[in-house]
This record gives C-alpha cells, sequence and structure tokens, in this order.
C-alpha cells in the first residue's frame, strides 16, 4: 500500500508498505508516471524490478 508520496519534479518518491509490515521506497520517473498513470496514497500497489537493476547492501 501507497503510504507516503513525494514529487521531485523528474521523479517521484513513493513509500511502499509490505504486507510484513517492512516500507520500501520507490523511485519512479515522471515520464514513467505519464505513460503509466501514479498511484494515490492508500492504493494497493505491486513492486516488481529487473534482475539487473537489484543492489545487496551490506551495511
Amino acid at each position: 500500500m501507497v503510504t507516503d508520496v513525494a514529487y521531485m519534479g523528474s521523479y517521484s518518491l513513493y513509500h511502499v508498505r509490505l504486507p510484513g509490515g517492512k516500507t520500501i521506497v520507490s523511485n519512479l520517473s515522471s515520464s514513467h508516471l505519464m505513460n503509466e498513470g501514479a498511484p494515490a496514497w492508500n492504493d494497493d500497489v505491486y513492486v516488481s524490478w529487473s534482475p539487473a537493476s537489484g543492489v545487496v547492501l551490506t551495511q
């Protein structure tokens, strides 16, 4: 579920609460949002990314 949205000009940040209660932050370009539509607060959304886009944080 989208819990917060911040418009930053060329992109927007979305805080998404996962079913387990953790929150992730997603960065979506404004051009993507214009083509696909923008989620709003409290919308249920799916989160996915390509394997090449994943980054492991060690700290």
